[in-house]
């Protein structure tokens, strides 16, 4: 009897681990998801009192951005699956990885073009002038921050697959409270210094974007986690993306 009890047990124990270690990695990223929200409120209420054409013209290129970076992050969670297959594999998981990061540059350079098609899509679909001529190098510095994005999901979906979310969190976490802080003093400036306005929302959208990609890939550089039959992480192996 005690021993058909036990084996009862095993697949209830298995089910509870699972839901575990799901929920372990899942709720990181929707903490990411909140945060990156909460960010771009930021920038719209920053933008909103600077001035009406500004904020126009955010939420303009913010409509193809937007689309853009997450069909780019669609893309690349497609690598997740070949990187879980490999974690306790190094050797066959760099291969896995340096694809990963091309196939996010040339990804990444299509977003790009399409967001510095801005103007023209607008001009298409009969957007005001008023609103065109205040989008100014708005879009250039969305296309980089789209490319850079892009290098950055390559490395964060490598996390994922590997288990790792929490680090893929820290480097969310870290590009938006840049992004945050960087808006609410470029766009109005603090002191003496004078705002940017559009560009300075731009900016901070570029240097979040980079901040996450290099905080994703530094943290990956420690290599894979390796899950033994237990089913507890344990410490790294070998270097998984440098």
């Amino acid at each position: 009897m005690g021993v058909t009890q036990e084996t009862a047990s095993r697949p209830r124990a298995a089910a509870r681990e699972l839901v575990r270690r799901t929920a372990t990695a899942a709720l990181p990223l929707y903490l990411t998801m909140i945060a990156s929200s909460a960010g771009g409120l930021v920038d719209t209420a920053v933008l909103g009192r600077h001035a009406t054409a500004s904020l126009a013209a955010f939420a303009l290129t913010m409509a193809v951005y937007t689309p853009v970076t997450a069909t780019v992050a669609g893309a690349m969670r497609g690598v997740m699956p070949f990187v879980a297959a490999h974690d306790d594999d190094p050797d066959g998981l760099l291969p896995v990885v340096r694809d990963g990061m091309w196939l996010g540059i040339v990804t990444g350079l299509l977003g790009a073009a399409i967001v510095c098609a801005v103007p023209l899509i607008g001009l298409v679909f009969g957007v005001p002038q008023a609103t065109l001529s205040a989008l100014g190098e708005f879009p250039l510095l969305l296309a980089a921050s789209a490319l850079v994005a892009a290098v950055g999901n390559s490395a964060t979906s490598t996390l994922v697959g590997l288990g790792r979310s929490r680090l893929v969190m820290r480097a969310g976490m870290t590009g938006t409270a840049a992004a945050v802080l960087l808006s609410v003093t470029l766009v109005n400036g603090v002191g003496p210094l004078p705002g940017l306005g559009l560009p300075g929302a731009g900016v901070a959208m570029l240097v979040s974007s980079l901040i996450s990609a290099v905080v994703a890939r530094t943290g990956g550089c420690a290599g894979p986690p390796s899950w033994p039959a237990d089913g507890s992480p344990s410490a790294a192996r070998a270097p998984a993306q440098c």
